[in-house]
């Protein structure tokens, strides 16, 4: 039955997304599989290990109870630019790729900064039907709307649902060709709402704008001068494809740090400057937007989560099943975690293991401070 119905449907893409979920024993994907895909390795150069000084102390009975619950693979802090805790699995391997998921996003929004800086995109307010001709024309729709997630198409967001953009997304092989199904129905820069559509079109606009793919450019500009250790891997929605540049760049916890020190020192590397501050900055500010029922939105920039709440100031990239990297400037603070699991409980406009996280890495580092 299954199989006629995806034969006369045409919808192939079920039995790719069937063989890696369902057959597995799960309703959805997990972070370590990115080797069901094509993918193109984003190249690093000579590897510079991160500096540390360790904090002498351990997860508490209760923080290791909570990571063993939501299948935590490791948990690192990160203070002045040194790695002072880390706690990993026991069968966490440090070499292995593991799938940030949507924190992929902030890292093609970082992107987006550059192609600005290096004149290959003239401003943020270059209409997005530039680059889709004949899609787009006369929605007003441009760059900023697509960063701030307020471009008004309706693309629809499930990993559960196996006909949402979301999980087509994840499992098709013409990204370019899905995106067309899909249209403005809202005016764009009123309302946030959250879709990885989003995301996709932008790294369709990177590799248009600057003749190169995806993972050549955040090589050229990120990863390599960044000094990652080991190089990465971004998926592909099919052999010689494009990247699924709305999730699945794959790395190990150390290297995905990285941007969270980036950001930190507002896009700046030891020195360098690898993302313009301004940009960076504008990145990690709350958006002038509204939720659909008209409240306030304060969580969101441009493709980075903001936290504008009197005990939790600052940033984050997030992913699903709890991919993060925490920025709190004013505590010189990253904190970053890599897991299975998240615990999806509505909290002021995040979820409660964001707050949860960020408290275990305050914990750590204050009774150091001790």
């Amino acid at each position: 039955m299954v199989v006629g119905f995806v034969l006369v449907s045409g919808h192939y893409y079920l039995f790719f997304l069937l063989k890696n979920t369902v057959f597995k024993g799960r309703l959805g994907p997990d972070i370590d599989e990115y080797g069901i895909y094509h993918n193109r390795k984003v190249e690093t150069a000579e590897g510079e290990p991160w500096p540390v000084n360790w904090i002498d102390t351990d997860l508490t009975e209760q923080e290791l109870q909570y990571n063993k619950e939501n299948g935590t693979e490791a948990f690192l802090v990160i203070q002045d630019d040194k790695i002072r805790f880390e706690y990993t699995d026991p069968n966490y391997n440090d070499t292995f790729h593991y799938n940030i998921w949507s924190a992929s996003k902030s890292i093609v929004g970082l992107l987006i900064g550059c192609a600005i800086d290096d004149g290959f995109i003239p401003s943020l307010d270059e209409p997005i039907s530039k680059y889709f001709p004949g899609q787009y024309e006369n929605s007003g729709i441009t760059i900023r709307h697509v960063l701030m997630m307020s471009s008004g198409i309706n693309f629809t967001e499930s990993y559960i649902n196996p006909f949402s953009y979301a999980a087509r997304g994840l499992y098709d092989e013409n990204l370019a060709e899905l995106n067309k199904e899909y249209e403005p129905v809202v005016d764009p820069g009123v309302y946030f709402d959250y879709q990885s559509g989003n995301s996709q079109l932008l790294g369709m606009i990177l590799t248009k704008a600057t003749g190169k793919t995806v993972s050549e450019y955040a090589s050229e500009k990120l990863w390599k001068p960044m000094h990652a250790m080991e190089p990465a891997y971004w998926s592909l929605d099919g052999e010689n494809g494009m990247e699924r540049s709305f999730c699945c760049f794959n790395t190990n916890i150390r290297d995905f740090a990285r941007f969270g020190k980036l950001m930190l020192h507002n896009g700046v590397w030891n020195g360098d400057t690898l993302v313009n501050p301004e940009y960076a900055k504008l990145s990690t500010r709350p958006a002038d937007l509204k939720y659909p029922d008209g409240t306030e939105c304060k969580s969101y920039g441009l493709h980075w989560w903001t936290l504008d709440l009197p005990q939790y100031q600052g940033f984050y990239a997030r992913g699903l099943q709890g991919q993060y990297i925490f920025v709190l400037p004013a505590e010189n603070l990253i904190i970053v975690r890599m897991g299975h699991d998240r615990e999806i409980v509505p909290d002021r406009g995040h979820i409660t293991d964001v707050f949860n996280y960020i408290d275990m890495g305050r914990r750590i580092v204050a009774q150091a401070a001790n």
